[in-house]
């Protein structure tokens, strides 16, 4: 972890996510959690929702309050395009938590960059494949990212960036903007270069609804759809190394930087 004064304890963290009305959404980010958690050793890690769940960010830091003192929450967003979410609903839940918890100080992080998650696709790919880590043969390989999926200028620009990660071993590797209808795009691209085996990752954090729709359209054209990414230990590991990275009091300006790349 970043170095903090001396003899204090590092502050906790809440992972803040979207929110579903899927009951698996709030437990694939609470499995999350405790994998996170699990990395980051002494550091108490729980969970918010934006939407649809509980508990609210300032419910989820309320269980930190202070004493004696400021005291620090760090939240990091589990969102992987600079949409309205990570613009507007993020500082939004944190002024709120700061102003219904007196003395908690929200220090929100940048989200993680979404190339840090290529081992996380072709692990998930792996497993859809049953085969071993580090075995793939990557070159033989048609990989579609589904995300979630977004109209905002410029949002989905992380997931070029991750795609391009994903490639450098050889892969044919398209971005689908959303589960449905782009998925048909982004697999005929695929298919343009190559005509080895086909999978469909769902670039989110948590299973619901929107993967469920990504597999059936997969299916569709004979592709393999894979766990969500956040169903892999090295998407864990991942949050958890973008976290230990990051300065102490970041900059509120940390809200506003698109996940596009390391900063």
């Amino acid at each position: 972890m970043p170095e903090t004064a001396r003899g204090a304890d590092p502050p906790p963290l809440v992972l803040l996510a979207h929110g579903s009305p899927d009951p698996r959404h709030a437990e694939g980010v609470e499995r999350l959690a405790r994998q996170v958690g699990s990395q980051l050793r002494g550091v108490p890690v729980s969970v918010a929702y934006l939407q649809h769940n509980r508990p609210t960010l300032a419910e989820a830091v309320a269980q930190f309050g202070a004493a004696g003192g400021p005291s620090p929450v760090r939240v990091l967003p589990l969102l992987l395009t600079a949409g309205g979410h990570l613009a507007d609903d993020v500082p939004t839940a944190v002024a709120g938590a700061e102003a219904a918890v007196p003395g908690i100080v929200v220090e929100p992080l940048a989200p993680m960059p979404a190339e840090r998650l290529a081992p996380a696709v072709l692990a998930a790919v792996g497993r859809a494949s049953g085969t071993a880590p580090g075995a793939l043969d990557e070159a033989t390989l048609r990989i579609v990212l589904v995300t979630a999926g977004s109209e905002r200028a410029g949002a989905m620009a992380p997931f070029d960036a991750l795609a391009t990660a994903v490639a450098a071993g050889g892969a044919a590797v398209s971005v689908a903007n959303g589960p449905r209808s782009d998925v048909d795009r982004a697999v005929a691209e695929v298919s343009r270069s190559k005509g080895g085996d086909g999978f469909a990752v769902p670039v989110m954090y948590a299973q619901g609804k929107l993967p469920d729709i990504a597999v059936d359209r997969a299916a569709s054209h004979g592709f393999v759809a894979t766990d969500v990414v956040g169903a892999l230990a090295s998407c864990a590991y991942a949050l958890a190394s973008w976290v230990e990275e990051q300065p102490i009091n970041p900059s509120r300006k940390a809200l506003g930087a698109a996940p596009a790349g390391p900063s």
